[in-house]
């Protein structure tokens, strides 16, 4: 059976998830779920913290949010990339606050793509930016 919802900490987290998502929408296209449109089963949907997976997709790679805002819950962003170089470059962007993270993620030898001109995608949150 698919999953199609995700079960929240709490209704404090839940309005925390919704603050979040809305200050990734700022820059991101949802693309699948819609956080007002969800059926619960086996469960109270009006007293319980639920919300269905949620994908977002950012084409500005200049912008900040899918770096810097965190929601803990079902939520994750597609960024595109050109490159190698391009995607790593946009996953240190997530960790640069996280000492020692870099460090653990970054490839020894990275080769390069030259001429490439085909974009790639790649799923990220701010706390999993690298993977």
């Amino acid at each position: 059976m698919p999953v199609t919802m995700g079960a929240l900490a709490s209704l404090e987290q839940h309005e925390e998830v919704l603050r979040a998502l809305k200050a990734l929408s700022a820059s991101a296209t949802i693309v699948s779920g819609d956080p007002n449109n969800l059926t619960v089963t086996g469960a109270d949907a009006q007293g319980g913290a639920f919300l269905p997976p949620i994908l977002l997709r950012c084409d500005d790679s200049a912008a900040t949010a899918p770096h810097d805002v965190e929601a803990f819950g079902p939520v994750s962003t597609v960024l595109a990339y050109d490159n190698l170089d391009d995607a790593v470059t946009l996953a240190a962007r997530g960790v640069l606050r996280r000492p020692g993270l870099w460090r653990a993620y970054r490839p020894a030898a990275a080769p390069r793509n030259a001429g490439s001109s085909r974009r790639s995608t790649r799923a990220t949150s701010a706390s999993a930016s690298v993977g």
